[in-house]
């Protein structure tokens, strides 16, 4: 269904572009944190930061991506009906 209607094509696209930016995020934090935490050792800090890092990164862009695909075919579907049915 969301491959198949506009709607859910935009729905896809919006969604796999967010999630590929949060990954590239995702991984220039670690990588960040990688290069900073080198001359150091790998402290509590380090760890609480790698912990943030894979939070943000699943809270914001996984979960959007998974409600996308479980909600989308729903919504677009109770859309179109709502849209079909003329007013009484």
């Amino acid at each position: 269904m969301l491959w198949r209607d506009p709607m859910g094509v935009r729905m896809l696209t919006g969604s796999a572009g967010l999630l590929l930016v949060g990954a590239g995020l995702y991984l220039g934090g670690c990588a960040l944190l990688n290069r900073v935490t080198a001359r150091s050792r790998w402290g509590t800090r380090a760890t609480v930061a790698q912990i943030g890092l894979v939070v943000v990164w699943v809270a914001i862009f996984c979960f959007q991506a998974a409600f996308v695909c479980m909600v989308g075919p729903g919504a677009i579907q109770i859309q179109n009906n709502l849209l079909s049915k003329p007013s009484p």
